[in-house]
Formats: C-alpha cells, sequence, structure tokens
C-alpha cells in the first residue's frame, strides 16, 4: 500500500457544492474570425444545501457583520425597525448560501480545451469561482449591502444548446446544477456531518467539473410501481360487474319491501291523529 497521501488529500480538497437556479439570461453576439455564432449564458444562482455537498459549508473572508439571512433579497427592508433593545447577532465571515452567486457559461471546442492545456501545464482550467467584496466609497461606507460570487465553467456545444433551449421556457426550480471546487488542504476541516470551508476570498477556486440537474414530474426510484398501483383503480363510468350488480339489485328488492310494509302504518297513524283533533 502507497503511504503517498496526496491521492487522499486530492479527494478532501474537492468539495461539490449545489446551487439552485433562481433565474438567467442569455446573451448573443458579434461574429469574429472562427467564432462567427458566439452565445454566453449567465444564470442567477443560489447555494443550497446538503443534496451534493453532504453537509459541506463555505465561509469566506474574515469581514465582522450582522448575521446575514439567506432568505433575504438584501438587508434594507426593516433595517430601520431593528429595536434598539435587540441585541444584534454577529457573525464572521459570510456564508456561501448569504450571498448571490452569476455563473457564466461558455461554449468551447476541443481545440480551445487543447490551447488551455498548452498555456497551463498541461491541465486545461475549465472553470474558475471568485469572490468579490462589497465595494466600499471614499466614506467608508459600503455601497452593496452584501459581497457576491461569480464563476465561469466552459462546456461543450451540445450542453450549451441544451442549456439554452431550457433557459428560454425557464421555470423557477426547474433546475439546479452542482460545481466541483478545489480549495487548499489547509483551508478544510472535515466534521461527522460533512467539511467546513474557510476560504479567504483571494485569487480564484477552481472549478473541476459541473453538473445540471433537471427533475420531471416523479423521478423517485419506485415511481413506476405506485403508478401501476394507481392504475389499478376503476375508472369513472366503468361497467360494475355482474356479482355488484346482483348485490345492488337484492338491496333495492329489500328497499322497496321496507317500504310497503311502512306506508300503512304512517297512514294509520295519521287517521288516529285526525280522529283525536276532531273529537276534542
Amino acid at each position: 500500500m502507497s503511504d503517498d497521501p496526496k491521492p487522499f488529500d486530492d479527494l478532501l480538497s474537492k468539495v461539490t457544492q449545489e446551487f439552485y437556479v433562481r433565474g438567467g439570461r442569455l446573451y448573443a453576439h458579434e461574429a469574429e474570425a472562427a467564432k462567427l455564432d458566439r452565445q454566453t449564458i449567465e444564470l442567477k444562482c443560489e447555494a443550497g444545501g446538503s443534496l451534493f455537498g453532504h453537509g459541506s459549508s463555505i465561509v469566506i473572508g474574515d469581514d465582522e457583520h450582522p448575521r446575514a439571512n439567506p432568505f433575504d433579497d438584501d438587508d434594507d427592508d426593516g433595517a430601520e425597525e431593528t429595536s434598539s433593545d435587540k441585541p444584534v447577532e454577529m457573525e464572521k465571515g459570510w456564508r456561501l448560501e448569504t450571498l448571490p452567486t452569476m455563473v457564466s457559461i461558455y461554449p468551447v471546442d476541443e481545440a480551445w480545451i487543447a490551447d488551455s492545456a498548452t498555456r497551463h501545464d498541461g491541465k486545461p482550467v475549465r472553470g474558475l469561482l471568485s469572490y468579490h467584496p462589497a465595494i466600499v466609497s471614499a466614506g467608508e461606507a459600503a455601497n452593496d449591502k452584501r459581497p457576491m460570487v461569480s464563476a465561469w465553467v466552459a462546456v461543450g456545444p451540445d450542453t450549451f444548446r441544451l442549456l439554452r433551449d431550457e433557459l428560454l421556457t425557464f421555470k423557477d426550480y426547474d433546475f439546479s446544477l452542482s460545481l466541483d471546487l478545489r480549495f487548499e488542504r489547509a483551508n478544510i476541516t472535515p466534521n461527522w456531518i460533512g467539511r467546513q470551508v474557510a476560504w479567504s476570498g483571494e485569487g480564484s477556486i477552481a472549478v473541476e467539473g459541473m453538473t445540471v440537474l433537471w427533475k420531471r414530474e416523479d423521478w423517485s426510484p419506485d415511481f413506476r410501481r405506485r403508478k401501476a398501483r394507481a392504475n389499478t383503480k376503476p375508472e369513472p363510468g366503468s361497467e360494475p360487474s355482474r356479482e355488484h350488480r346482483d348485490a345492488m339489485d337484492a338491496a333495492a328488492r329489500v328497499e322497496a319491501a321496507v317500504t310497503k310494509l311502512t306506508t300503512p302504518l304512517w297512514l294509520i297513524l295519521g287517521a288516529l291523529a285526525a280522529l283525536l283533533f276532531f273529537h276534542r
């Protein structure tokens, strides 16, 4: 068995983060030599839970700020109504799920990948993720309420067309994507529910893979079994069985007999009531 820890370190330094796609836009550019049809997809994403990341959490930077709510688009709503008696919870660093993430997707071919490998010691750069701190004006007041994260990923022509066609008929929660991110091993702390990543936000993080996931109807493994069971229910308006018709006819005959027996009784009771009334 090899004592080289590098394969294990490579495995631990790779973090797969899921993103929910909230919206997107498509850019079509002018023609260039060898690039007659240039298009770019930009997806507005929000880091999700642990479906792909198995509980991993990514914290960027060490800025101290009031604890951010991942469900708020910005921090303006209700900011002035906060009671001064209520203590403000502070946190250090920005959790990725609280930051808007813009993912740009570019179509490339084999020649582009080969050229990228030549310029980067034999390993093509297929994507990068970057952190952008909130812009601070001269008065040291932040113009943006939160920082943001951006990423770009190169995909093949067929995959790009698939994304483009889906984007033009986009519906919320229609699909999600995950990015395979390569962090420095020293920035990752394993724990019993996943991994905690503390990234300074400096430089860029390599995107080593991307997976796009679409879900249609019921995609669970027992879909066929439950669908077959649902199809065994009688359809409205179907012809009843002979046994069912015989049982219904017997019930109708009993009901008719009981009705005939009770009708004279009601007539007798009515006559007695009339007799008592007129003899007063």
